[in-house]
C-alpha cells in the first residue's frame, strides 16, 4: 500500500492516522503486546542484569597462587602472543561492530543523485535530487535485534575468557610436566651415582676374593639399565619445551635457557577448599556462554515471528530539473514528494512458518548443548576432587614406603660389606628406592596438575 503527497496533498493528517489504524487493525490487538513477547521482555531485563558486568571479562590470575615467577612469566607470554587468543579477541571486536551496526539501523538514510543528458539535436537537461527513507521500528524488531547483538558481544567475551582459561591451564600443565621430568631425570642421575658406587664396591670385593663375578655383572647390568633411561627422559623434556614454545610464542632455544636451572615443582601457597558448592560452576565461561546462547536463540524465535507483521516506512524526496544549469535551483524547478508505505507479504509459500520451525530447532539444540556443557562441567569437577583425594592418600603411603626402603638399603649395604648378606638384597633395595622416588615425584606432579584442573573446573577462582 503506498500513499503519495502528489495525490493526497490536502489530507496528510488523515493519511497518517489512517495508516496507523490500518497497522493496528491488521495486526490485531495482540500486536502491541503479543503473549510470547511478554516473556521475551522479561528475558531481556534479566539479561541486562546478568551480562552488564560481563562486557569486559578477564580471567582471574589464578596461577600466581603457585608463587612461581617463571610460571607467571610464561603464562603472561601466552596471554600476549598466542594466536588462539588473537582470534578470540578479533571475534569479540567483530561482535561489537555488529552491535554498533544494529544500533545504526534506527537512523534514516539520505541519498543524493545528479545527472546531465544531451539528446541529439536537443537542448541539455540537468537534474539534482535528494531522497530520504526511514524504516520505522513500530513493533520493536530493531530494538530486539540490538538486544540480541548486545548479547552476542557478551557471548564473544565469554568465549575469549574460556580461551584464556584453557590456554593458561595448558601452559601451567606443560610447565609442571617439564619440572616433573627434570626431577625424574635428577632422581635417575642420583640413582646412577649410587649404582656406580655399588659397582665399585662389588669390584673391590672381587679383587680381594670376597666377592664373585656374578655380583659385579648384576651391578653392571643395573647401572646400564639406569643409564638407558636417560635419553627418553631428555626427549620428554624437549617435548615439553616445544609445547611451551607453541603456547607462549617464545623460541625453544630461549626457553631451554630459561628453564635450565633446577627448580622444585610449583606448590600452592594456600589450602584447597574442603567443599566446593555447585554454584561455583556459574563462574565457568563455557557455562555462561551456553546459557546465553539459549537466551539468544529464544529471542531469535520472537524476531522471526515478528517478521510476519506489516512494516511501515516513510520516505520523501526533493528534485530539481532544468534545461539551463543556471536555473537548476530556481524555485520553479523544484518538485517535492513524500510517501508512507505499509507492506506485508500476503503469500510467502509457508517460508515464515519454516523459519519459525528452524529457529525453534536451533533453540532446542542450544538447550541440549547447555545441558551437555553443564553435565561435562559437573563430571570434570567430580573427577578432579576424587583425583586430589586419591593422590593425597597415595603420597602419604609412598613417603612412608620410601623412608622404609632407604633404611633397608643402608642395612643391606652394611651387611653386604661384612659378608652377612648377598648382593641381591642391596640391589633390590636400590631399585626399590629408585622406583619410589620416581613415584613420589610423579604423585607431586599429579597433585599440582590436579590443582590446575580444579582451578579450570571452577572458572579460575574459588
Amino acid at each position: 500500500m503506498y500513499l503519495s503527497s502528489t495525490i493526497f496533498k490536502k489530507n496528510s493528517r488523515f493519511l497518517v492516522n489512517f495508516a496507523l489504524l490500518v497497522i493496528l487493525y491488521g495486526c490485531n490487538s495482540n500486536l502491541s503486546k503479543p503473549p510470547e513477547l511478554l516473556n521475551q521482555e522479561e528475558i531481556i531485563q534479566s539479561l541486562n542484569k546478568n551480562f552488564q558486568a560481563n562486557k569486559q571479562i578477564k580471567v582471574p590470575n589464578w596461577w600466581v597462587s603457585f608463587n612461581d615467577l617463571l610460571l607467571n612469566e610464561l603464562v603472561n607470554s601466552t596471554l600476549k602472543n598466542n594466536p588462539d587468543l588473537s582470534i578470540a579477541q578479533s571475534n569479540l571486536r567483530l561482535a561489537k561492530s555488529q552491535e554498533e551496526l544494529a544500533a545504526r539501523s534506527f537512523y534514516p538514510t539520505l541519498n543524493a543523485d545528479s545527472s546531465v543528458s544531451k539528446p541529439f539535436a536537443k537542448q541539455s537537461a540537468y537534474s539534482f535530487g535528494l531522497s530520504m527513507a526511514w524504516e520505522t521500528d513500530l513493533l520493536g524488531n530493531k530494538r530486539l535485534n540490538q538486544t540480541i547483538q548486545g548479547m552476542e558481544v557478551a557471548t564473544s567475551g565469554e568465549q575469549l575468557a574460556d580461551t584464556q582459561l584453557a590456554l593458561t591451564a595448558e601452559t601451567a600443565r606443560a610447565y609442571v610436566s617439564y619440572r616433573q621430568a627434570r626431577l625424574n631425570l635428577s632422581n635417575t642421575l642420583g640413582n646412577i651415582k649410587d649404582l656406580n658406587e655399588t659397582l665399585q664396591l662389588t669390584q673391590a670385593k672381587q679383587k680381594v676374593g670376597l666377592g664373585n663375578g656374578l655380583d659385579t655383572a648384576q651391578a653392571q647390568l643395573s647401572l646400564t639399565q639406569a643409564q638407558g633411561r636417560i635419553p627418553s627422559l631428555e626427549a620428554n623434556l624437549q617435548t615439553q619445551i616445544n609445547l611451551l614454545a607453541r603456547l607462549t610464542g617464545i623460541t625453544a632455544d630461549a626457553l631451554a635457557v630459561r628453564l635450565k636451572p633446577q627448580q622444585a615443582l610449583p606448590r600452592l601457597n594456600q589450602a584447597l577448599p574442603t567443599a566446593i558448592p555447585a554454584s561455583a560452576l556459574n563462574q565457568r565461561p563455557d557455562i555462561r556462554m551456553a546459557s546465553a546462547r539459549v537466551k539468544i536463540e529464544s529471542l531469535k524465535i520472537s524476531s522471526v515471528q515478528r517478521s510476519k507483521y506489516p512494516e511501515l516506512s516513510l520516505s520523501g524526496s526533493l528534485s530539481w530539473g532544468a534545461q539551463n544549469l543556471e536555473k537548476l535551483f530556481d524555485p520553479v524547478s523544484l518538485a517535492k514528494s513524500w510517501s508512507i508505505a505499509l507492506g506485508k507479504a500476503l503469500l510467502d509459500g509457508g517460508r515464515n512458518e519454516q523459519q519459525v520451525f528452524a529457529q525453534q530447532e536451533a533453540y532446542a539444540q542450544a538447550v541440549q548443548n547447555y545441558r551437555k556443557t553443564l553435565s561435562t562441567a559437573l563430571e570434570e569437577l567430580a573427577n578432579v576432587v576424587v583425583s586430589l583425594q586419591t593422590i593425597n592418600r597415595q603420597q602419604a603411603t609412598t613417603r612412608q614406603a620410601l623412608n622404609q626402603a632407604k633404611e633397608a638399603y643402608h642395612l643391606s649395604r652394611s651387611s653386604y660389606k661384612v659378608g652377612a648378606t648377598d648382593f641381591m638384597s642391596v640391589l633390590q633395595a636400590q631399585q626399590t628406592i629408585d622406583s619410589l622416588e620416581n613415584e613420589l615425584t610423579n604423585l607431586q606432579g599429579e597433585q599440582t596438575q590436579a590443582t590446575i584442573s580444579l582451578y579450570k573446573a571452577i572458572g579460575g577462582v574459588w
